[in-house]
């Protein structure tokens, strides 16, 4: 992990955990981006790593606000080359 202990670290390690006891290789990484471009430095960060997926959680916008202004998560599924799993 990147990020020092907190809820979202431990709760990416509870999920590493439950693919890895259903014999998944998984390997979590909680990255910040600067501000600006989020969602090319997503991509890239994937890209870069290999990454089989990318699970992200979205704002809770609806669909059609989502693609009314663009979301992050709207444009990370749109140009990654893996699958991306979108969590609410």
């Amino acid at each position: 992990m990147l990020a020092s202990k907190g809820y979202h670290s431990t709760r990416v390690d509870d999920v590493v955990k439950v693919f890895r006891e259903g014999g998944i290789e998984a390997v979590g990484e909680i990255r910040r981006v600067s501000s600006g471009d989020t969602p090319e430095q997503i991509v890239e960060v994937a890209k870069r790593s290999e990454a089989d997926l990318i699970i992200m959680g979205s704002r809770g916008m609806t669909e059609w606000k989502s693609l009314l202004l663009g979301g992050v998560a709207n444009k990370v599924v749109h140009h990654a080359a893996c699958p991306v799993l979108l969590v609410r």
